[in-house]
């Protein structure tokens, strides 16, 4: 009888989880809400509605937007997308070989995890920032991207490719948009709990919370187990030396 049940809760969390999928970089929002969708920072508000997308497959990352800021369109010309991507997360999220100290553009954020790569999209010029870190800090970098905007339908979609990123099997990811101007504002952050204080101008408070992706197949993104999941250290090599009578 216990293996009938254990059988039957294998199936079942196999039935919920989901396949790697692809996501065409057209324009066209192939995301599927119910398994790639999140609540932002910004949550529900009756002037304005927006979701950010997550998924990915055996070669790339998808990240989109689509929806309102508090100040209009996110595909309008004066926002800033911002991702930020640590490539070794480490059980505790700030012990990695990346940073916590974001760069500086109209915000100045402390990051929750120590991140390795930074994107950054202007939708005034559809012009790219990308960046990694090392050893002399925040450098240009040049992982491969493809990006489309659709501004009828207020929507945004990426793809990373992961092998230029080193390609990771696991992955702590932050995001938010920024108005284009002094004292604008900061909104649609993910994790929804990323920060505070997201629609009226002044200081940010950055959160210890963030998203935390097993890169395989049979995940779905959304889970709830993806919030604040920190993700085990992998051994890689094991040396065993003889020393009298014990092993070191």
């Amino acid at each position: 009888m216990k293996k009938i049940l254990t059988l039957l809760m294998l199936l079942v969390s196999v039935g919920f989880a989901q396949s790697y999928h692809t996501i065409a970089i057209d324009g066209t929002n192939d995301f599927t809400p119910s398994t790639e969708g999140f609540v932002t920072t910004s949550g529900s508000h009756e002037d304005y509605w927006q979701t950010a997308y997550i998924t990915w497959d055996a070669t790339k990352l998808y990240i989109g937007y689509r929806g309102q800021t508090p100040n209009g369109a996110l595909t309008d010309d004066n926002r800033i997308i911002q991702i930020y991507i640590d490539t070794d997360p480490q059980t505790s999220p700030t012990n990695g070989t990346g940073t916590t100290d974001g760069e500086a553009w109209r915000w100045d954020p402390t990051l929750p995890f120590t991140a390795n790569y930074h994107y950054v999209f202007k939708t005034h010029d559809n012009s790219q920032f990308k960046r990694a870190y090392s050893s002399k800090g925040w450098n240009n970098a040049s992982f491969t991207t493809q990006y489309n905007k659709n501004t009828s339908d207020k929507f945004w979609e990426l793809s990373i490719l992961l092998s230029d990123l080193g390609s990771p099997t696991k992955i702590y990811v932050c995001a938010y948009i920024e108005e284009d101007w002094n004292g604008g504002n900061i909104s649609l952050g993910i994790p929804s709990d990323l920060f505070t204080n997201t629609n009226t101008q002044g200081s940010i408070t950055f959160n210890n919370h963030w998203l935390g992706f097993n890169l395989v197949s049979g995940v779905t993104p959304n889970d709830g187990s993806n919030h604040d999941q920190a993700l085990p250290v992998e051994l890689t090599t094991f040396t065993a030396v003889g020393n009298g009578s014990e092993v070191v």
